[in-house]
């Protein structure tokens, strides 16, 4: 059995009732991924093949960001 285990560096942040770094990524990135919730619904939803590829355009975008943001962390 492979007992490699994966783990992210852990980065020691400030706590308190102010946001810190760590508070602003992690709600930049809840943000991000409703977005691409919401995309994905209107992409469903769109009435035309324009509309769709709009959307679609956006929506990889965001996937981009989102991903981006998530390494960032």
């Amino acid at each position: 059995m492979n007992n490699n285990k994966i783990n992210n560096p852990k980065t020691s942040t400030p706590e308190g009732i102010t946001m810190n770094d760590k508070d602003y990524i992690t709600s930049l990135l809840t943000c991000l991924k409703e977005m691409t919730k919401n995309y994905t619904i209107a992409m469903t939803e769109a009435s035309n093949e324009s509309l769709h590829k709009s959307f679609h355009s956006i929506f990889n975008e965001l996937m981009k960001l989102q991903r981006e943001t998530y390494e960032l962390m």
